[in-house]
């Protein structure tokens, strides 16, 4: 999600998306994306670990937080799977 000046609520733009800004530059390579994606990947994780020490005594929401988890996990393993099958550069 790109920072725009109406909407202050919104993230920067990573690398992925400062690439393909702008018509005419140069787009992201597969291996660019597969970096960003892999990043967002880990920072969700992270998140979730953290989350998961927050609400440990509360028995619903851990058992919430382990949903995601394992979702994330799938998420995860099936990125992998896709990334394997771009062509090497």
């Amino acid at each position: 999600m790109s920072a725009h000046p109406s909407n202050p609520q919104t993230s920067p733009p990573n690398d992925a998306e400062r690439a393909t800004c702008c018509a005419g530059e140069k787009q992201p390579s597969a291996a660019v994306l597969a970096h960003e994606g892999r990043n967002a990947l880990q920072r969700s994780q992270a998140c979730l670990e953290m989350l998961a020490l927050e609400v440990q005594n509360q028995p619903t929401a851990s058992d919430l937080v382990r949903r995601v988890q394992i979702a994330q996990d799938q998420m995860a393993r099936l990125y992998e799977e896709v990334v394997s099958l771009l062509p090497e550069e």
